[in-house]
């Protein structure tokens, strides 16, 4: 009987290194999100929308999404709607990559992201 408390008691324990890991996802997410909507003619990001040929709308599309996405990743109730929200953007930053600006080697950044994304949120606290 006493284990059984035992375990329910840790259960309880807060998930330290969960909430440090989701922090930094969540800190990554909202600063790349956040520079999406900047407009200035010079911009890595403008360039990059305008060479995918969405336009302006999905550039913004994507910060929304990348900030949101970042936001519900960093609460335990929410994580996994935000990983596949921040995981269905990465897989799109791959395919642009590697179809539109025909650069595989680029296309890993997006994949490892993607990897530590799916790994945190899958992750079981010990």
């Amino acid at each position: 009987m006493r284990d059984h408390l035992l375990v329910r008691d840790q259960s309880r324990e807060p998930d330290l290194t969960g909430w440090v890991l989701r922090g930094a996802v969540t800190g990554f997410f909202l600063l790349m999100g956040a520079e999406k909507f900047s407009s200035s003619p010079g911009g890595q990001w403008v360039a990059l929308f305008q060479q995918i040929g969405f336009g302006r709308w999905f550039r913004y599309f994507t910060g929304v999404v990348e900030v949101g996405g970042g936001l519900l990743y960093f609460f335990p109730r929410t994580c996994r709607i935000g990983a596949v929200m921040l995981a269905c953007t990465m897989i799109g930053a791959m395919i642009v990559h590697i179809v539109v600006r025909h650069s595989v080697g680029s296309s890993l950044y997006p994949a490892v992201l993607l990897f530590a994304v799916i790994a945190i949120a899958t992750r079981r606290p010990e």
